[in-house]
Formats: C-alpha cells, structure tokens, sequence
C-alpha cells in the first residue's frame, strides 16, 4: 500500500491552504473602491486566479504522476537556459532599444535556440 504521507502531498496540501486562505482574503469586507453590483471590482481578476490555483492544486493532489525525471531537464538546459537569457536581455534592451529593436533583437536571439 501507497503511503499518503509524501512530499508532494505536503507541497498540494500546502498551496491548497494557502489559495484557501487568500481566497478567503478577497472575499474580505474592506471598503477601498466603491463597486456597483454590475461591475467587476478590484479583486475579481485575483479571485478568479485563486481558484484556478486552488483547483489546479487539487488536481495535483488527486492525479497520479510518475516520479520527477530530472535527466530530462538536463537534456533540454541549453535551450532553456538560452531561452532565460533572452528574455532578460530583453527586458534590459527594451530601454535602450526601444520596442521595435528589442523586439526584433529578442526574437532573433530567441530563434536561434
């Protein structure tokens, strides 16, 4: 028999607690910003990221995975490893550059990959 007791129980309990609880704190009653009944209020975008984090969370407890493969993450580093890299050289020629060389810069380097 399985043991329930694992890490990647612990991890899923542990973000489902937490979405939990700030899910909770966007329901809150705190009158920052007056909203009518017909319009999105400022915690409606977070909301609805927060239960997708918590059913996603769920989903991670319940569905079975087979074991992390770390030899597949080796095999593909350089790629992601030259992806990181473009998009912090890209975040660091955008003010520079401007958008259009950056961008062309960004999408050159990232082909390349």
């Amino acid at each position: 028999m399985k043991s329930i007791v694992t890490p990647k129980n612990f991890v899923a309990l542990f973000f489902i607690l937490a979405g939990g609880f700030l899910l909770k704190e966007t329901y809150a009653e705190r009158v920052v910003f007056y909203v009518s009944s017909d319009e999105l209020g400022p915690m409606t975008y977070p909301r609805y990221l927060l239960w997708a984090w918590v059913v996603l969370s769920v989903f991670y407890l319940v569905i079975p995975r087979k074991p992390f493969d770390l030899s597949s993450i080796k095999a593909s580093f350089k790629v992601l490893a030259g992806s990181a890299l473009a998009m912090v050289l890209y975040m660091v020629m955008f003010k520079y550059l401007g958008l259009i060389a950056s961008t062309f810069f960004f999408f050159w380097s990232f082909s390349i990959f």
